[in-house]
């Protein structure tokens, strides 16, 4: 028995290789293979200090996303106003298409406080695309 899951292992590690060229990482790349699906990602810059803050507004059940915050330099603790990207990564949960808005909102200037809308396309394997509907606009001072 445990001849063969080994061999099974080695068939996946095998196949996850040829399914995309290299293999980044194993346990993504068997994830993938199994269940079928793909996430997308969405990435923006800011900054610590004053940068533009960014949020998902999204009425769907489709996808679920979740949010992470890589800066750009190691030492950014010690940096003012160190650089960094917001990463949303979507997740298929069911097929079908919606649209979702990402809205910049920036701490300092009212004026700069924009929105872009996405759609998002999960399909029966609950691989997720992303395309630009629109150029961030401007929002209207209520």
């Amino acid at each position: 028995m445990k001849r063969f899951v080994l061999v099974f292992v080695c068939i996946l590690l095998l196949a996850g290789f040829l399914f995309n060229g290299q293999l980044v990482s194993a346990g993504d790349k068997i994830m993938m293979m199994l269940t079928g699906k793909k996430p997308a990602t969405l990435s923006f810059h800011s900054f610590d200090g004053g940068g533009p803050q960014y949020s998902i507004v999204l009425d769907s059940d489709i996808v679920s996303y979740k949010s992470e915050r890589r800066y750009n330099k190691p030492d950014h603790k010690r940096l003012k106003g160190a650089g960094y990207d917001v990463i949303f990564t979507f997740t298929g949960l069911k097929a079908g298409e919606t649209v979702l808005t990402v809205q910049k909102r920036s701490p300092i200037r009212e004026t700069d406080s924009q929105d872009r809308k996405y759609k998002v396309t999960v399909d029966k394997n609950l691989n997720v695309t992303i395309e630009p509907v629109t150029i961030y606009e401007e929002r209207s001072k209520k």
